[in-house]
């Protein structure tokens, strides 16, 4: 089965200070649920950085265009989709934010009656910028099919 666990850490940077998610950050994770449900990938695209990478637990590596291609693939065919968000944490390093959350995705394909229900943990970084917010990068921790 191929995984649905594209987008969403980096390792905290040692003697990082603990905060609160700026709010302007939090409204980009609540835009993209829903961006996520109308598969509107223009939208939910738009806050990654050019030179963003995704790191799989396993440690393999990849770029914007091939995680959004694999991303985008793993939901060819679904017909519903939501995402809940938990966020569990959040450090600011110099110029950049940490973000860590537990995200618990429901994807419902044609002709399935039940949706299929992944669980990722993983951190975002990210940086503002004069234009907003532009994730860095995604580290996932865990990246799960949830059994009912």
């Amino acid at each position: 089965m191929k995984r649905l666990s594209i987008f969403f850490g980096l390792a905290i940077a040692p003697f990082a200070l603990a905060a609160e998610i700026p709010a302007s950050l939090r409204s980009i994770y609540d835009a993209q649920s829903k961006q996520f449900a109308a598969e509107d990938w223009k939208g939910f695209f738009s806050h990654y950085d050019p030179a963003f990478v995704y790191t799989e637990e396993s440690g393999k590596r990849s770029n914007l265009a091939e995680a959004r291609k694999a991303f985008t693939g793993m939901l060819g065919g679904s017909t519903k989709r939501s995402i809940t968000t938990k966020f569990t944490g959040c450090k600011i390093m110099k110029e950049k934010v940490a973000v860590s959350y537990v995200t618990d995705f429901s994807i419902t394909y044609k002709g399935q009656a039940k949706p299929k229900k992944y669980r990722e943990i993983a951190t975002d970084v990210w940086r503002q910028t004069p234009g907003g917010w532009v994730e860095l990068s995604c580290t996932d921790k865990s990246f799960r099919e949830v059994k009912s």
